[in-house]
């Protein structure tokens, strides 16, 4: 099984860095796709942010496609330690460790103690973020997948 864990406000942050401009908004049943492998495989599916504009169909796509709804108001919130907790959490409750495997999406160094952790327990980790956001988590995880080799499919249509 992969469980899935998505920090959607540092995804969109660090965007900004990756276009050198202002980014296209990045469509989360492409990114789905990328890092979920099939639908039938993931044990755990979350997606974690601040809640964005209206007109954003992120939330509806994230029910459809049954990740977890996460609603953190207000860009002062954790989510890193929301994320973490979590992870930390579902690795005891829900994963079959040496088997199963987390896939974060995120590269903050906040979670490098959450990695060293999981680590230690024989936990296989995936890591999925920008290249520019993510050096120092690459030593603690089993993969690491580059967002910016997959810019083009994972931009929403516009």
């Amino acid at each position: 099984m992969n469980h899935v864990y998505v920090d959607c406000l540092a995804l969109r942050l660090l965007a900004t860095d990756t276009f050198h401009r202002a980014p296209r908004r990045i469509d989360v049943g492409r990114l789905y796709a990328l890092v979920g492998g099939e639908q039938s495989d993931i044990g755990r599916a979350a997606l974690y942010g601040v809640r964005p504009p209206e007109h954003d169909s992120i939330w509806e796509m994230a029910r459809r496609l049954r990740f977890e709804v996460t609603v953190e108001v207000g860009i002062e919130t954790h989510l890193e330690s929301t994320i973490a907790a979590d992870i930390l959490t579902d690795s005891y409750e829900l994963l079959d460790v040496g088997r199963d495997v987390i896939t974060l999406v995120a590269g903050s160094a906040a979670y490098l103690p959450m990695l060293k952790k999981l680590r230690v327990r024989g936990a296989m980790v995936t890591v999925a973020f920008w290249n520019h956001g993510s050096a120092g988590a690459l030593p603690m995880t089993a993969s690491f997948v580059s967002l910016d080799d997959h810019i083009e499919e994972l931009l929403a249509p516009g």
